[in-house]
Order: structure tokens, then sequence, then C-alpha cells
């Protein structure tokens, strides 16, 4: 798999790195339960879009839980450690009722971003996952629909947000521009949130980590909301009632 996106998809990795022994979003196993926003991130499924909408979610989280302990059981039987599962998907916000039914113990981390990044930065990965699968790919038709989608997320999580102070109690905001410059502390914050014992070895596992990142080679990840047929003004207009509730503000060049 990590070969074939490095053939055919070299940009790919500027922008989503993937490798064939990392971590993986677990969306691919929502996408196992028949119930997934995959199949709209690599082609024009508009009737899908359409009927996606209105499913309930629930089956395919209880796939995925099923999954999840299915690998933490394999874990064991190779004498690992099962330790706490941690998720990593921004399609859950769209589903977060259905996430806190299939698990009520969660902690989740809500992570905020200026729309006029995340907008044009998803339509380029998108668009580069669209000419994957594609012979014409209008990167317009990409960008709008991607629009759309994240709207239509983010305005469910709002909603379950302000209605259902329960799982409000549970989420940890934190903010993309404070994360990459303390990311260490940042996640210190997540770990307190939730109760956890932030123990100095992990410390130093991430500190590693870091370090390790910051010497890959990859190139920029550059885009325009032009680029993608979308307006500046109509980002703002989607997502007005995001940007107050948050407070987001336009992130700073470099």
């Amino acid at each position: 798999y990590e070969q074939q996106l490095r053939q055919f998809a070299p940009d790919y990795f500027s922008i989503h790195p993937s490798y064939a022994h990392g971590a993986e979003e677990e969306i691919l196993f929502l996408s196992d339960g028949f119930l997934s926003h995959i199949p709209e991130a690599s082609c024009d499924v508009s009737a899908y879009r359409s009927w996606i909408n209105d499913q309930d979610f629930r089956p395919a989280y209880r796939h995925l839980r099923r999954t999840l302990q299915i690998l933490q059981w394999q874990k064991k039987q190779r004498g690992e450690t099962a330790e706490r599962w941690v998720l990593k998907t921004p399609a859950h916000l769209g589903y977060l009722e259905a996430l806190f039914e299939t698990f009520p113990d969660l902690h989740i981390v809500h992570m905020h971003r200026d729309p006029l990044e995340i907008i044009p930065s998803g339509a380029s990965l998108n668009t580069i996952i669209w000419r994957m699968h594609n012979d014409d790919v209008d990167p317009a038709i990409v960008g709008q629909q991607w629009l759309d989608r994240m709207r239509w997320t983010n305005d469910r999580a709002l909603e379950v947000r302000s209605r259902r102070h329960d799982i409000e109690a549970r989420i940890t905001d934190l903010y993309f521009s404070e994360t990459v410059r303390d990311p260490v502390g940042q996640i210190e914050k997540v770990y307190a949130d939730a109760k956890i014992k932030f123990a100095e070895a992990g410390r130093g596992a991430m500190e590693s980590w870091l370090a390790e990142d910051r010497q890959d080679p990859r190139a920029a990840h550059r885009y325009r909301p032009e680029d993608f047929g979308l307006s500046v003004g109509g980002i703002e207009e989607s997502f007005a009632a995001y940007k107050s509730r948050f407070g987001l503000l336009a992130e700073p060049e470099g």
C-alpha cells in the first residue's frame, strides 16, 4: 500500500504521511462496516453522500469496537500489554452521540483550526486521492463537496455539544496553532482532563518522536481556496457559528 502511494501519488506524503507499519485512522474499520465517508473522499458519489447523511451509524461503531477488541486480543496472545485505545478520525465529530454510546468511558479531543486553512488543505488532499481513482477530476467539485461535508460535520458537532452536557464535559478543546507551538504541553492538558497520569517516560518518547519527525524531508503543503473553486467569503459564511464559538483567528503566515 505504501509503495503504491509513493508510486502513484508522491505528493500525498507531504500532506498525510502513511506508512505500512505506522498508525492509521480507524475510519478504515468504519468502512468495513459499510458506513463511512471514505468513498466520497475518492470519487464523486453524490447519491451516496445524500444517503449516508440519514443513516444510523451505531452499527458501524459497534463493528469498530468489536474490531478493536479483536486486535487487542491478538496483542494479548503475543504477550503484549493491552493499553488504552487512542483513536483519531475527524469524521467522529458528525456522530458524537453514537460514539459516546459505543465507548461510554472515552475522552475526546476536539482539535480546532481556522477553516480558511483546513478547508483548502483537505480539498487538496482529497483531490490527490480522487486522481488515484479517476481519469478526470475537477478540483472545484472536490472543493465544494469537502466544504459541504465539513460544514455538515461541524454543525452536527456544535448541536450535540450544546445539547448534551454529559458529552460536553468529556471533551478537551485544543487549538492547532498552540499544539504546533507546544505539542507536549497540549498533550499534558489532555491527560489532565482525562484524569490519566502523564509519565515521564511518555514525555521522553514524545520528544524523541518529534525530533525525528522534524528531520523528515517531506515538502511543504501549499494550497489556496481559489485552487478548488472556493472563496474566503464562502468559507467564512459556512463556518461563522463555529468560529464565533471557538474564537478562531486567521493563522499567522510562516
